[in-house]
């Protein structure tokens, strides 16, 4: 009943998620409708700017208010504005009705020791790019961070903010220091920068980007062949990529997808953890406070969170770039391992659990591997360490 319940509260948070895409769309369309209303307003009061300087301009400024009357820019812009409100007002109920009625059992928590907190806090500054903000915190909570992870950071984040912004440079010139590992990256920054040329205007440009292929693309030519073939295509729409069947290869979303595989490669490099540990203790938590406050509500009456130790008898399902550790399931008992369990290898070099160890360790302290018949001590075993 309890994972039905979760399922169902499941599927209506991705239904809310749902109505957030629609509503971003909503609002680019709302801000689509506003800008071509005022450059509409624009074009009309410069057109009788230009008409009032010439002799015989009388009928000028009623001309003005009649387009103007017909335009009425005023009732288009609150029609927009009224169907994004619309929109936002119906989220707000939905997101409303997931939340749990009692959050005050979730909010005695006992307080967390400020240091390391406050240690995330500013982590997550210089990750996100608000180096001004994170040094006014270290300076005003007393905090010693590490250099090197404080200089990566705002390294990583500078270039991440120049691909955005459609800079390729430093990103090559990051690639470029560090060949071998970054091979799928520097394709893709390299295929970028041969659209970025074709994307220019002049008669000379296919001749630029053919000369910079034929120069980069063979080293690229074993793995990547189908991608190199459609950037040849590409070729023959020079000056004119963005009318082309190829203008999906320079499109918004394949420098988005830049910027994130150079983040992965980037913080891989720099040993740094692909999202702040702020972001994944913030999404984990906001998953489980509803589960939170059920089990207080039912496990501990009087809200002290002491009485449920350590580890909580509930289970999170995290998005698949929040799993960071691999996990082993015993073949004995499917169970998986943890810090109260880990796992053991054989001498064989199996591997079970240890409390799948203890129950086939026979009299005389020997034991029979599970999944080969070979026999061995029980003080032979290893313990097994997953990173």
């Amino acid at each position: 009943k309890a994972q039905k319940s979760l399922r169902h509260k499941s599927a209506r948070m991705e239904t809310v998620c749902e109505d957030l895409e629609r509503l971003e769309e909503r609002r680019r369309s709302k801000a689509a409708a506003e800008a071509g209303t005022l450059d509409e307003v624009l074009r009309l009061l410069r057109k009788a700017d230009a008409q009032l300087a010439r002799p015989g301009a009388e009928h000028v400024l009623e001309r003005l208010s009649r387009d103007l009357k017909e335009l009425s820019p005023h009732e288009r812009m609150m029609a927009a504005y009224k169907s994004f409100h619309a929109g936002l007002s119906k989220l707000q109920k939905k997101v409303e009705k997931l939340r749990p009625s009692d959050f005050d059992a979730v909010g005695k928590a006992p307080p967390l020791p400020e240091a390391p907190l406050r240690e995330l806090v500013a982590l997550h500054c210089y990750r996100s790019g608000y180096v001004q903000t994170a040094q006014e915190l270290c300076e005003r909570w007393g905090l010693d961070l590490s250099d090197d992870e404080v200089s990566a950071l705002c390294r990583l984040h500078g270039i991440a903010s120049a691909l955005q912004q459609r800079n390729l440079k430093p990103a090559l010139r990051w690639v470029a220091e560090r060949r071998g590992g970054t091979g799928e990256l520097e394709f893709m920054l390299v295929r970028l920068q041969f659209l970025e040329i074709l994307s220019q205007p002049g008669d000379a440009v296919q001749e630029e980007a053919l000369a910079f292929a034929q120069e980069r693309f063979p080293d690229f030519a074993d793995g990547h062949m189908r991608e190199i073939q459609q950037c040849m295509g590409a070729l023959l729409w020079a000056g004119r990529l963005d009318k082309s069947p190829y203008r999906t290869l320079a499109s918004e979303e394949a420098w988005q997808k830049s910027v994130q595989a150079f983040l992965e490669v980037g913080c891989e490099a720099e040993g740094l953890p692909m999202h702040s540990h702020l972001l994944v203790a913030f999404v984990a938590g906001l998953q489980f406070v509803p589960i939170l406050a059920k089990m207080l509500a039912v496990v501990v009456s009087d809200g002290d969170w002491t009485k449920l130790g350590e580890r909580l008898p509930a289970e999170v399902s995290l998005p698949p770039e929040f799993t960071f550790h691999s996990l082993f399931s015993c073949p004995v008992t499917r169970d998986e391992a943890d810090r109260d369990n880990p796992p053991v290898v054989l001498k064989c070099g199996h591997v079970i659990l240890r409390s799948s160890l203890a129950k086939l360790t026979r009299a005389g302290g020997r034991i029979k591997c599970p999944t080969c018949p070979r026999d061995m001590r029980a003080d032979e075993v290893q313990p097994l360490l997953i990173d």
